[in-house]
């Protein structure tokens, strides 16, 4: 008989002393944004030092130009420079900013600035020469994006995005805690043989799992840094960490809670990730791999494996085909493109360790050469709504899971029958 793990919060006093927390912190969070935002609109232009995330041609009517994604010291912005510029994605570049109109409420969400390109630093950071060094392993472009998009999250064309949401698998593509796990499960048996031998020889009274995960969290870090932050990567990364506390602890690891702690504290220390879709996607898909472990756990790896993909990827139908409006026949073959993800992912890995990266061109392409003419599938607001509050109260009731199952079956059978109609 083994002994259950109690929760993190046993008592409603713990969670008013945790949410006392992180209003702190949030508080503290809003004054140095605030003073951020004041520094910046002292006057009503500045020049400032900023790096190009993404760079991409916009075209109207009228003219065309490019639209740059800019990250400076405190936040990140938009802004617009001409069609005859250079490809800026990766280097540093200084601007003049004109800030007479902008809010300290658009600061925080996010904005777009009028600006003049003053100057360009000649190199470009290590991540865009590592994703430069993949893309000369592939031989067409659109293999070249995915893979440098899955190594160095890189800025992805329009094509490519859309036929990854009409094939239903722009999450394996968005670097999330499915890859971090990967990563995480990889380093820690890299490492815990030579560690073993070590602490046999000179420290055997250390505890291993505690060492190993503060050696494995190191690369994360770096990792993280060298990525840029990306939002659903941090949420998995802070996860990661209270998880391994909570688990060295005796406290139950696969728990609401655990989603709520993270949640919070990440929205108390960066509260500009409030509206980030990435974010709440990434809260959304663990929120549902934890409502199927509560509700249907199973002894059998196997099955878990297939029926958790199949569980997710209907959980999620809806609220993507809320968000991006796609949808092809071949959708629902992204379960099994999420259970043969793992050994994809660590052999490409390997080919791209050993520049032969473009052995799996063929296969990439003819994958994505299944989304064409994909349809579009439009849900009200109000059935994403209806479908996240049922979810909430689905926590505590098993039956209202298997009703929220069928419900999302229903989506997916409208939408095959939608796309096969035409």
């Amino acid at each position: 008989m083994t002994l259950e793990r109690p929760p993190l919060f046993t008592k409603k006093r713990d969670v008013l002393t945790f949410l006392t927390f992180a209003l702190l912190i949030f508080s503290l969070s809003i004054i140095h944004k605030y003073h951020a935002y004041q520094t910046l609109t002292t006057f009503d232009d500045a020049i400032i030092k900023v790096h190009v995330i993404n760079q991409y041609l916009k075209t109207t009517k009228k003219k065309e130009y490019f639209v740059l994604k800019v990250r400076s010291e405190n936040s990140t912005f938009y802004t617009t420079t001409s069609k005859h510029a250079r490809d800026l994605t990766g280097r540093d570049i200084e601007l003049k900013v004109w800030v007479s109109k902008l809010t300290f409420f658009k600061f925080i969400e996010g904005y777009y600035l009028y600006s003049h390109i003053t100057k360009v630093y000649p190199e470009r950071d290590a991540k865009s020469t590592l994703a430069h060094h993949i893309s000369t392993q592939h031989h067409s472009q659109i293999s070249a994006e995915l893979f440098a998009a899955l190594y160095t999250a890189s800025p992805m064309s329009r094509e490519l995005r859309e036929r990854l949401s009409a094939l239903g698998t722009s999450h394996l593509l968005a670097i999330s805690g499915f890859h971090l796990g990967i990563l995480s499960a990889v380093l820690y048996f890299l490492f815990k043989l030579p560690y073993s031998l070590l602490q046999q020889r000179y420290f055997p009274y250390r505890s291993s799992n505690l060492d190993l995960f503060v050696i494995v969290m190191l690369f994360l870090t770096t990792y993280l840094y060298f990525l840029g932050a990306i939002p659903s990567l941090m949420r998995a990364f802070v996860m990661l960490l209270i998880g391994f506390i909570l688990y060295d602890r005796g406290i139950k690891v696969i728990s609401m809670q655990t989603l709520f702690l993270t949640c919070i504290l990440l929205l108390a220390a960066v509260p500009t990730l409030l509206y980030n879709i990435g974010f709440w996607l990434s809260i959304c898909g663990v929120f549902y791999i934890f409502l199927y472990l509560i509700h249907f756990q199973s002894n059998s790896y196997v099955w878990t494996l297939v029926s958790l993909s199949s569980w997710v990827y209907l959980m999620m139908l809806p609220i993507s085909l809320y968000l991006f409006e796609t949808f092809s026949i071949y959708h629902p073959l992204s379960i099994l493109a999420s259970i043969l993800f793992l050994p994809f992912y660590l052999l490409s890995i390997f080919l791209h360790v050993i520049s032969q990266g473009g052995i799996l061109d063929g296969f990439v392409e003819y994958y994505l050469s299944l989304a064409q003419s994909p349809k579009t599938i439009s849900l009200p607001l109000y059935v994403i709504v209806t479908q996240l509050i049922v979810s909430l109260i689905a926590i505590k009731s098993k039956k209202l899971s298997l009703a929220l199952l069928l419900f999302c079956l229903f989506v997916l059978m409208s939408s095959i029958h939608h796309v096969a109609e035409f």
